[in-house]
């Protein structure tokens, strides 16, 4: 790790840690949001069998789930609040994604929210002002794994291009490697925007993107590693998918594709100058 010392000689090194409350101020408990949605013949109860609502209702769900008519999509009050990717399926089960405030498949739920927290990150070391990324991806459980990379991402009006990707595959393991080269931005580096969660919702709840974040401000550093292992929502079991499948809603969630899932980050930053900086909260 380098420092620059005297980069930031007129900055109030006590900033950073204001910068650290607030991020602390931002972070909610959350639960997460499932969605089924059924037709007026499974809300009906039989002679001697439980209507599908009656059943579904019954099995612990592992965060708040919402059961609706699919009539009721149509209705004034319901527009905008439930949000689905896609063609809306019947019996399927849905899960949101926070940040996006739209509702996915859950067989596709983990890989979408990974591909949104992936590039939040992005966008944090581009307003770091990164030079170049060099991100890989293992994942041990599955040689079929897939992960999509977005291409660009807007920070500040200019542009994050991706460079060339490489997709290696072996019997056990899947990586992937991309290395990501920056624009040199000449603007400020204005922290204010780190505790605007419409632009970093996930951030208050990864505290290592905080280090991440000190680093560069206190210390000027120049380079950097960064390691995240990401686990599934541990909240979603076998037995509870193994259920919805025997009231025949489609799951297609597949708990081990994310048991050991890793990313590594290589991190060289532009040089700063001590212009290039605005360290206060507003």
């Amino acid at each position: 790790m380098n420092t620059a010392s005297g980069v930031y000689s007129s900055i109030d090194l006590g900033v950073v840690s204001t910068l650290t409350y607030y991020l602390q101020q931002n972070r909610t408990n959350e639960f997460m949001q499932f969605l089924i949605i059924l037709s007026d013949e499974h809300y009906k109860k039989g002679v001697f069998i439980k209507s599908y609502y009656e059943r579904i209702k019954e099995q612990e769900f592992p965060g708040e789930l919402t059961i609706l008519n699919k009539k009721d999509l149509a209705k004034d009050e319901y527009k905008g609040l439930y949000i689905m990717e896609g063609n809306v399926m019947i019996k399927k089960l849905y899960i949101k994604l926070p940040k996006e405030n739209l509702y996915v498949d859950a067989g596709t739920y983990e890989e979408k929210l990974l591909d949104s927290i992936t590039n939040e990150f992005l966008r944090i070391l581009a307003t770091l002002n990164a030079h170049h990324v060099k991100l890989k991806i293992y994942n041990e459980n599955d040689n079929n794994f897939k992960f999509n990379l977005n291409t660009s991402v807007i920070v500040k009006g200019f542009k994050v291009g991706a460079g060339g990707n490489h997709e290696q595959s072996s019997s056990n393991a899947t990586k992937y490697d991309w290395e990501l080269t920056f624009s040199n931005s000449t603007d400020s580096i204005d922290i204010n925007i780190f505790v605007n969660p419409v632009h970093f919702y996930y951030l208050p709840k990864h505290t290592e993107w905080s280090d991440v974040i000190r680093n560069r401000l206190e210390l000027g550093q120049d380079n950097a590693t960064h390691i995240y292992e990401h686990t599934d929502s541990n909240d979603i079991r076998m037995d509870f998918i193994s259920k919805l499948h025997m009231l025949n809603i489609e799951c297609n969630y597949q708990k081990h594709k994310y048991e050991k899932l890793r990313f590594e980050y290589s991190i060289k930053y532009h040089p700063i100058s001590k212009n290039n900086n605005s360290c206060s909260i507003q």
